[in-house]
């Protein structure tokens, strides 16, 4: 091979050695530089995702606010905390996504859902503490595979 190549002319020698550059350049970009851009795509796909997540919360905060701001509360009187969660968990359609109400005391509750629509949980959570003075003792609440919807449960408390 070195003996073809000492035969070759000078212009030839040349010319070789420009397409030997040229075919390790391009090997490098298209093995380098497109791995990168690959790999920037994802990134870029993954922060639209987040941000999407950002703008969905972000929405909510002032309805959650609004929600908190309405009417002046009422109390429980004389409804038992259960009977009170059982019917407005009718009110706000959440009957399907409801599992369970358990009676943790004689003035709390927990309440179990699956695949229920967050704006609603918010909205039903505000309405009780606005108008029943119901707290919310504790809260886990993780996104469903749906859409717009989570899975969680609630401890709920009246005042005495």
């Amino acid at each position: 091979m070195l003996q073809k190549w000492a035969e070759l002319e000078v212009f030839h020698k040349f010319t070789l050695s420009i397409g030997i550059i040229a075919a390790v350049v391009l090997t490098y970009w298209f093995a380098v530089i497109g791995t990168i851009n690959k790999k920037s795509d994802d990134l870029e796909a993954r922060i639209e995702s987040w941000h999407s997540i950002y703008v969905w919360m972000q929405d909510a905060v002032p309805r959650i606010k609004a929600y908190q701001d309405s009417d002046s509360a009422k109390g429980v009187s004389d409804k038992k905390i259960h009977t009170l969660v059982s019917e407005t968990v009718n009110r706000y359609r959440l009957k399907n996504a409801v599992k369970k109400i358990d009676k943790t005391g004689t003035n709390a509750v927990k309440v179990s859902f699956d695949d229920a629509p967050f704006d609603t949980v918010i909205q039903w959570i505000s309405y009780l503490k606005n108008t029943y003075k119901v707290s919310t003792v504790s809260a886990t609440i993780k996104k469903s595979k749906t859409r717009g919807m989570v899975n969680g449960a609630l401890t709920l408390e009246a005042p005495q």
